[in-house]
């Protein structure tokens, strides 16, 4: 089973600079463990710590490898999800979902 996606997770771009992905905020309609749910609908400015000229600075992109969970329409993000960097494909690191709960 895949990892969720959430706001305590960790990218990397192409280059292999590792960010978090907090900044993006998420969707606060779920969480996990207290941190928002990641969806491909979150795009924009990450912290990289990229070397490259010019560096990744960004992500515009997510393609979402698992099509049935869905937050408002937006396919939910995992581990194995794909992120396009400004300057190419890069991916995730470090999920973030440490448990997962249900309850109803």
């Amino acid at each position: 089973m895949p990892f969720v996606l959430t706001t305590k997770g960790q990218v990397a771009c192409p280059h292999g600079a590792v960010a978090p992905v907090s900044s993006l905020r998420g969707s606060a309609k779920y969480q996990i463990d207290s941190a928002n749910v990641m969806c491909e609908t979150n795009i924009g400015s990450v912290p990289f710590p990229c070397s490259a000229k010019p560096p990744c600075t960004a992500i515009t992109k997510w393609i979402a490898n698992q099509l049935k969970f869905k937050v408002d329409g937006s396919c939910i993000l995992t581990d194995s999800s794909i992120l396009m960097t400004n300057n190419g494909p890069g991916k995730v690191i470090l999920a973030g979902q440490l448990k997962l709960s249900l309850s109803g």
